[in-house]
C-alpha cells in the first residue's frame, strides 16, 4: 500500500484546514444565534413576500398566529411579537394565512372577500388567482399557498447561504490572522520536516476518521461520535501555527516584499478553506487515509466464513 511523505503533508494540510473550517462554522453558528440572523432573515423573506416592509399588516397577524409562533403570546396591537421563528414549515404559512384572512374556516367566500379587499395589487392579484384555480376548494388554496411560500424559502435560502459564506470567509480571515495560519507556511513547514506531517497525519487523521467510521451492525446506519479529543488535541499541538519569533518579523517590516505577498495569499486561502465547510474537508481526509492504507480495515477471513455459516444455519 502507498505509503510516502506526500500522503502525510497532504493529511497533515487537511487537518489543518479542517480543523480551522469546523472551528469558524462553530462560531459562525454561534454568533448567527446570538444575534437571531435566521429568525431575521425569515421575518425579512416573509414581509417581502406579502409586500409589507413594515410587518404591520398581514406580516404581524401571521407572526401572532399560533401555528407561525407558538411560544409567543399572540398581541391585537399591530405589532409583531418579540419571539420570532427561526423556521416555519410550508403547511403552517398556508394554513394561518388562510385563517388570518378568513372570518369563517372553510368558506370560499369569505376567502375571497378578504382577498379583494387587499390593498397591495400583486399581492391581491396573486391571491385571486390562487382562488379563481382551486374551483371552490379551500384545501387547494392552501395546497398553492404551501407551494409558492417553498419557492420564495428556496430563493431565501440561496440568499441567506451567500451571506454566510461571505461570514464564514471574514471570519476564516480574522482566525487566520489572529493564529497565524498561513497555508504556505504550514505546507512548507510539514514538507520540510516529514517527521512533523507523519505526527500529524497519524492522530489527526484517527480522530477525523473516527467522525465517519461506520457504525456497524444489520442496519448499516452511519455514526458519528464525538472526536477522539486527545489524538485531535495531539494533532493540533504538532501543526506550525502561532506567532513565533520569525513571525513576528512580518509586522515589524524586516522582511521582503515577496514574504509579504505569500503571506497574505497564504491566510486568504486558509480563510477560503473554511467556506468549503468541515465535512467536505472530513471526506478529502478520509479518502486520503484510504489511499495511504490506514482506513477501516475488512473483516479477516475467518470473520467472513463464520458470518457465512451462521447465516447458512439460521435458514
Amino acid at each position: 500500500m502507498l505509503n510516502s511523505t506526500i500522503l502525510d503533508v497532504a493529511i497533515g494540510l487537511v487537518f489543518c484546514f479542517a480543523s480551522v473550517a469546523l472551528f469558524v462554522s462553530a462560531l459562525n453558528e454561534a454568533i448567527s444565534s446570538a444575534l437571531k440572523l435566521r429568525h431575521k432573515a425569515l421575518l425579512a423573506g416573509v414581509k417581502q413576500m406579502l409586500n409589507d416592509p413594515a410587518g404591520v399588516g398581514l406580516v404581524a397577524d401571521l407572526y401572532n398566529h399560533a401555528l407561525i409562533s407558538p411560544l409567543a403570546k399572540g398581541t391585537s396591537d399591530g405589532k409583531i411579537s418579540s419571539v420570532i421563528p427561526a423556521y416555519i414549515p410550508s403547511q403552517a404559512f398556508s394554513a394561518a394565512l388562510l385563517d388570518v384572512l378568513q372570518g369563517v374556516p372553510g368558506d370560499i367566500a369569505s376567502v375571497t372577500k378578504a382577498i379583494n379587499g387587499i390593498s397591495d395589487p400583486q399581492l391581491k392579484l396573486l391571491l385571486q388567482g390562487f382562488v379563481a384555480r382551486a374551483g371552490g376548494r379551500v384545501d387547494v388554496v392552501q395546497t398553492q399557498i404551501a407551494d409558492w411560500f417553498d419557492n420564495a424559502m428556496d430563493r431565501l435560502s440561496g440568499s441567506y447561504k451567500r451571506r454566510t459564506q461571505l461570514m464564514t470567509f471574514i471570519l476564516g480571515l480574522i482566525v487566520a490572522t489572529g493564529f497565524n495560519i498561513n497555508s504556505f507556511h504550514v505546507l512548507s513547514e510539514l514538507w520540510a520536516r516529514p517527521s512533523m506531517a507523519a505526527a500529524i497525519s497519524n492522530p489527526g487523521a484517527a480522530a477525523m476518521l473516527a467522525a465517519t467510521a461506520p457504525a456497524g451492525g444489520a442496519s448499516g446506519a452511519v455514526a458519528r461520535p464525538p472526536f477522539p479529543v486527545n489524538e485531535w488535541a495531539t494533532a493540533l499541538q504538532k501543526l506550525p501555527v502561532g506567532w513565533d519569533d520569525e513571525s513576528r518579523l512580518i509586522y515589524q517590516k524586516k522582511q521582503s516584499p515577496e514574504v509579504y505577498v505569500f503571506f497574505v495569499i497564504g491566510l486568504l486561502v486558509t480563510a477560503s478553506s473554511a467556506v468549503f465547510g468541515a465535512p467536505f474537508w472530513f471526506d478529502l481526509l478520509q479518502r486520503l487515509v484510504q489511499v495511504r492504507g490506514t482506513g477501516i480495515k475488512p473483516p479477516p477471513d475467518r470473520d467472513k466464513n463464520k458470518a457465512t455459516v451462521v447465516s447458512a444455519g439460521t435458514r
